[in-house]
């Protein structure tokens, strides 16, 4: 905008360069404008001044004391071009520096039409700020202040350009030659310090730059941006809010103050939606941004931050419709096209986010938006390992406990095999002292994964050895038929949940489940399975499971969610060597904390906390209690690695007699670049 403005200036200057007045044609009628024109001077008009000079021009244009009033007064408003064209001579490096500011300002507001044009007027600006700086290093005398003046407006011109250690170096050796650094400098130092993820530190300049200016609100949206990058969400919501309130739906504008809209009052309703995204508040999110995409639905960021919001609620095809929308309404628009390469991965459509990256490389210069995008793809195409190993200990009188043992566990995915196929590999180990001795059992499987938008089919073929030794297979489906429904179906032969003690004795059993699920949002989810073993000595054990989750709180960093689930079973053989009851049925209420300790960019800490009570009957025994404690930390190292451990203890009942059980455990998931 104030290249146009400085723009505008300069047109004005030249029409009035080309008009000769009438009434100044005799040196009294000068000499009239030109007093008139230091009178303005002096009064603070400078465009009363502007006008009383350029009629001098228009009546002698060789008056060169006119023609420097003219220039000086354009030059203070930003027309530099117009300064020079009223000069009309050999411009010195003075004025040819503020030329080149006006470039800086020109890269920054106006784009060409060409997205690989982006960075062209301001790429011109930083070669002519630098050839500049030569001139003026060589000047005899020397130009200290005209030297200073063009670093600091290379240094905004290479913030522009996204340089940001070039920036910060610049910064640096102002600072060093004891140069006060002007707002505008400062707050570039903080755009590059947040873009080289250094928020914290980006927010302290952020607010110097504002004591001195406090209706900067290009600076009000840095240190906002600033806070949600440093975590800092109570602050975020505060600016967010404190930018909400200053802003009204309209305002007036002109000399006929006619009421318009007013395009602030919505990008602050749409940051206070977002911010509430970034937090982890999908629902509050929802709730601001619906009814302003329902009043105005053809902005297409809109529609786009719309979709954004709807993926973060467990709604990938609601969140597709919305960004589609979106990039009809704005199909040139970088971030609405990579909005859908994310809707893409969602959808498990590598292919086509592939394609998209591909052509959003030919129309736009590098950038790390889209180099963050082909990352995020590249990790859904890299081999994935996952480790598991947990430390176990039962106590008890029960017959059926499983005293100590070891639990391991491996599953190993590859790279994609036409978009859709996996090689899947499995391996566990599993050990437990009983009554009867110590035994072991280990199995490893082989097989495939396929993986389409809607399904997930999962084969693999099993050998199980140690305690009884034979093959078994396995089969997974499962289809997400919308945004909330969810169903699946599975089958095993030589089950894994067989009893070891049953395995002791010579016992196998196969497996076949189904299970459906529903989830409304993020915080409010149901599902129900059936499973039925058929074990070789002739059981026949059928399962019932239903389970309910409700979110209870969701803040900044906390989550407090309480879950509840009903389990009933039954089996045709008594006297079973394993644990074996006619009929029982259990109950149980819970909750779960989620906390946030840290978190820096793709780095970060979170801790969890799982409390369960409830009852169990077993039919000839009485009732009992039962309930457990469970507490982990999950360590996100990288997009690519996460760590989890933890500690849990419970209360289960075997034939109406009490067995706790402890664990230690911990579990890595990796991808490979």
């Amino acid at each position: 905008m104030q290249a146009l403005v400085a723009f505008g200036y300069s047109v004005i200057v030249v029409a009035c360069l080309t008009q000769v007045s009438a009434l100044a044609q005799t040196p009294p009628t000068v000499a009239a404008f030109m007093e008139a024109g230091h009178s303005a001077i002096a009064a603070g008009d400078r465009y009363s001044a502007l006008r009383n000079f350029a009629q001098v021009l228009g009546a002698d244009s060789s008056n060169a004391q006119a023609a420097q009033a003219v220039a000086n007064i354009l030059v203070d408003l930003g027309g530099p071009y117009g300064a020079s064209a009223a000069l009309g001579v050999a411009e010195d490096i003075g004025l040819r520096a503020r030329k080149a500011a006006s470039l800086v300002r020109w890269g920054a507001q106006i784009y060409p039409p060409d997205p690989r044009e982006h960075f062209a007027s301001t790429d011109n600006a930083i070669k002519t700020i630098t050839a500049l700086i030569a001139e003026a290093q060589a000047l005899t005398p020397p130009d200290p202040g005209l030297v200073t003046r063009l670093r600091q407006d290379l240094a905004v011109a290479l913030r522009d350009r996204k340089h940001w250690a070039e920036v910060l170096l610049l910064v640096n050796t102002l600072r060093k030659a004891g140069n006060t650094l002007p707002s505008y400098v400062r707050q570039a130092e903080a755009d590059a310090l947040l873009g080289l993820r250094r928020p914290h530190e980006a927010r302290a300049i952020y607010a110097d730059v504002l004591a001195a200016d406090p209706h900067n609100q290009l600076a009000v949206g840095g240190r906002f941006y600033a806070e949600v990058e440093d975590e800092d969400f109570s602050a975020a919501f505060e600016t967010a809010d404190q930018m909400l309130a200053s802003s009204e739906p309209s305002r007036r504008y002109g000399i006929a103050r006619s009421v318009e809209a007013n395009p602030d009052w919505l990008d602050a309703q749409v940051r206070a939606g977002l911010v509430r995204s970034y937090a982890e508040m999908p629902e509050a999110a929802w709730e601001r941004l619906l009814p302003l995409a329902e009043a105005a639905p053809a902005l297409s960021y809109l529609r786009s931050a719309l979709g954004a919001v709807a993926a973060q609620r467990g709604w990938p095809r609601r969140a597709q419709e919305e960004i589609d929308i979106a990039a009809s309404l704005a199909p040139n628009d970088l971030g609405v096209a990579l909005a859908q390469v994310d809707s893409d991965l969602r959808r498990r459509q590598w292919n086509r986010a592939e394609s998209r990256l591909a052509a959003l490389n030919n129309l736009h210069l590098p950038d790390e938006a889209i180099r963050r995008s082909e990352r995020d793809l590249s990790q859904y195409r890299a081999p994935e390992l996952r480790i598991t190993t947990a430390l176990d200990t039962e106590q008890g009188s029960s017959p059926y406990s499983l005293g100590s043992g070891v639990n391991l566990g491996l599953q190993f995915y590859s790279s994609p095999v036409a978009e859709r196929w996996r090689t899947a590999a499995a391996a566990s180990y599993t050990s437990a002292t009983l009554p009867e001795g110590k035994y072991s059992r280990d199995r490893i499987g082989l097989g495939m994964e396929g993986r389409w938008p809607d399904f997930t089919l999962e084969a693999l073929a099993w050998q199980n050895g140690s305690v009884l030794a034979g093959p078994g297979f396995s089969l997974a489906l499962q289809w997400t038929a919308d945004d909330h429904w969810t169903l699946g179906a599975s089958a095993e032969q030589f089950a894994t949940d067989t009893p070891i003690r049953a395995l002791v004795y010579g016992i196998t059993a196969n497996m076949a489940a189904a299970s459906v699920g529903y989830t409304w949002n993020e915080s409010r989810s149901v599902g129900a399975s059936v499973r039925v073993f058929d074990f070789s000595d002739g059981n026949h054990r059928q399962e019932a499971f239903a389970s309910g989750a409700l979110r209870a709180l969701s803040r900044p960093g906390l989550q407090l969610t309480l879950r509840g689930s009903l389990y009933a079973s039954s089996n045709t053989l008594a006297g079973a060597p394993y644990f074996n009851p006619n009929s029982d049925f259990a109950a149980d209420l819970g909750f779960e904390v989620n906390h946030q300790l840290w978190r820096l960019y793709e780095r970060g800490l979170k801790q969890r906390f799982f409390v369960t009570a409830g009852v169990y009957n077993q039919a000839g025994y009485a009732r009992g209690g039962t309930g457990g404690l469970r507490y982990e930390q999950e360590y996100q190292h990288s997009p690519v690695t996460a760590l989890r451990y933890g500690v849990s203890w419970s209360q289960r009942l075997y034939d109406g007699v009490p067995e706790h059980m402890g664990r230690v455990y911990l579990t890595l998931e990796h991808r490979f670049l």
